[in-house]
């Protein structure tokens, strides 16, 4: 979720800054919609993780029908590499979701039960799977990566 929840944002304003309010609301009101869908029955069936499922696809289903409907109406924006760059967040959120959940998995197994074992596991788990995916993005994005560079470099005192 987290690529498209990033690219949501950027997806919204875009449609902002054409003066169109409207459409961003719609399709909200749409994914909500899809979202009452999943949880609804979900939750029922599965319990809470039901709506971790139903807010993850709510979000991803907003950032694509936004994307959709954007390149509908501005062609030329999938010259400016987009979707590769959407694709690449999203291989390395991919990758870094099994990492967090491999890591997560082993030391649950290797750690005592308990609330120290507990936060061990997240923050551990949590460094692992940021590893991956700054490893990835490095890899696979170096544009991106660069991009944020020189904006650190200019926020410096």
């Amino acid at each position: 979720q987290l690529p498209f929840a990033a690219a949501d944002q950027i997806l919204i304003n875009a449609f902002y800054a054409m003066h169109d309010t409207r459409t961003p609301n719609v399709v909200y009101f749409v994914v909500a919609v899809i979202w009452a869908a999943v949880a609804i029955p979900g939750v029922h069936l599965f319990g809470w993780p039901a709506l971790v499922a139903a807010n993850t696809i709510q979000n991803c289903a907003h950032a694509i029908i936004l994307y959709a409907l954007l390149r509908r109406r501005h062609g030329e924006m999938a010259a400016q590499g987009i979707g590769r760059s959407w694709a690449r967040g999203l291989g390395a959120t991919t990758l870094m979701g099994g990492a967090c959940w491999a890591a997560a998995t082993a030391l649950e197994r290797a750690l005592r039960a308990g609330k120290v074992a507990d936060l061990l596991t997240i923050a551990l788990a949590g460094g692992v799977a940021a590893l991956v995916y700054v490893a990835v993005l490095w890899l696979a994005s170096r544009e991106e990566v660069a991009l944020i560079r020189r904006s650190l470099r200019r926020q410096e005192v």
